[in-house]
């Protein structure tokens, strides 16, 4: 069913705050997710969200992955947040300080800014009906954030959505990829280029509090893998080989990653 199609009922001044609210809170979610992943790479959030923001962050999507019956989305972890601690996050200390200082100047005034927010945001999502006032105030706020990113900006950042679609036919590639190094090893092979590890491990996404599954047995194994890639290889070496293979653990390693790339991609 287009939009076009469908009848709509929501009062006028609720649609135009909702549209106006929805480029405000993914620009700003989108800005902190682009502005901190420069600062502390792609997993940011685990040093980068204020305790009790990255608590919430866990408990949504554990929540989330416990609904089976739902058609997932994976999200990034900024959108298993509250509205209310973007403001949180903005103005924590280190990530005013090396980050969005530099963006809205007066913390006082963004925070101003988001509390009137706040209210209308909580008034659309309980149905309960919006004033021209309350509208007006949505886009003063709108064009103030949008003038202090930057209007090109501002707009690319509304129009993002971070998400990934096919996480479970990523992992299903790492574990097929597992297994063939394995196998190479055993036969004292090298073994090819990790490229669907090396692309996966970087990701936001690869995290054991994301998955809501346990991943350091993977990453032990992949760090093992390295390590056989390095050995030398020349004429007579054969037997240093099968001595680092024996001494390394890798079967058990591999049996370890293989059990838990399949909990992960099943759950």
């Amino acid at each position: 069913m287009t939009r076009n199609e469908m009848e709509c009922s929501a009062p006028e001044e609720n649609v135009a705050a909702f549209c106006l609210l929805y480029e405000i809170e993914a620009a700003l979610r989108e800005l902190i997710i682009e502005e901190l992943s420069s600062l502390a790479g792609s997993r940011w959030y685990k040093q980068r969200l204020p305790g009790d923001v990255l608590e919430k962050y866990r408990e949504a999507k554990k929540f989330e992955k416990s609904v089976k019956w739902s058609q997932l989305v994976p999200h990034h972890p900024m959108y298993y947040t509250d509205f209310s601690h973007l403001k949180i996050v903005i103005q924590a200390r280190n990530n005013w300080d090396d980050a969005f200082s530099k963006i809205f100047g007066n913390k006082d005034n963004l925070s101003a800014t988001l509390s009137e927010l706040e209210f209308i945001r909580n008034k659309v999502a309980h149905n309960r009906k919006l004033s021209r006032a309350d509208v007006e105030v949505a886009k003063t706020a709108r064009d103030k954030l949008a003038t202090a990113v930057g209007l090109e900006r501002f707009r690319s950042l509304s129009a993002r959505c971070t998400h990934l679609l096919g996480i479970d036919d990523r992992l299903r590639s790492v574990a097929q990829e597992a297994e063939n190094a394995f196998h190479c090893c055993m036969r004292m092979q090298p073994i090819p280029q990790l490229v669907s590890w090396d692309d996966a491990s970087q990701e936001w996404w690869f995290d054991e509090s994301y998955l809501c599954s346990p991943t350091e047995g993977i990453e032990e194994y992949f760090r093992v893998l390295r390590e056989y890639s390095k050995l030398a290889r020349e004429r007579g070496s054969g037997y240093r080989i099968e001595s680092w293979l024996k001494s390394s653990g890798i079967s058990e390693k591999y049996d370890l990653a293989k059990e838990e790339l399949a909990k992960t991609a099943k759950d």
